[in-house]
């Protein structure tokens, strides 16, 4: 599957989820409990990360559905992530996408209570990781 086809689905299953109740100014924990590797099915994880906004980084403010250029990063232990942030209409963020240097590719969506999904392509690889966990504020 070609990038462009990729990046349109997901732009299109980013509007059929609805608007998460948080705003791209605040920052995120994000905690994930199950991983699904492929066709292999599913295990316990404990795959963690916080997002927070870049400074002077502004979120979407025309129609567009999504940001041109990074609005948040993404900190893991391993690295930390350039994410644009996602926007529906009425400009409630409802997540981010990490479009990588390599061809792959991460989403992350997230939904008004909390319910994340993060997802990582890997085309050239023919692989794919999925994550089911929660983002909230921090307190």
């Amino acid at each position: 599957m070609k990038m462009k086809t990729l990046f349109k689905l997901v732009c299109i299953s980013v509007l059929l989820v609805s608007p998460a109740a948080w705003s791209a100014e605040q920052a995120f924990l994000c905690s994930f409990e199950k991983e699904c590797i492929g066709t292999d099915g599913c295990g316990e994880t404990s795959f963690a990360f916080s997002i927070e906004k870049l400074d002077g980084a502004s979120t979407v403010t025309n129609d567009a559905l999504f940001s041109t250029s990074p609005t948040h990063n993404i900190i893991t232990d391993a690295e930390t992530l350039k994410a644009h942030s996602f926007t529906s209409k009425d400009k409630t963020v409802a997540g981010f996408w990490l479009p990588r240097s390599n061809g792959d590719f991460q989403s992350l969506t997230i939904a008004e209570d909390g319910t994340a999904r993060y997802s990582v392509h890997m085309p050239t690889s023919e692989l794919a990781i999925f994550y089911r966990g929660s983002c909230k504020a921090p307190s």
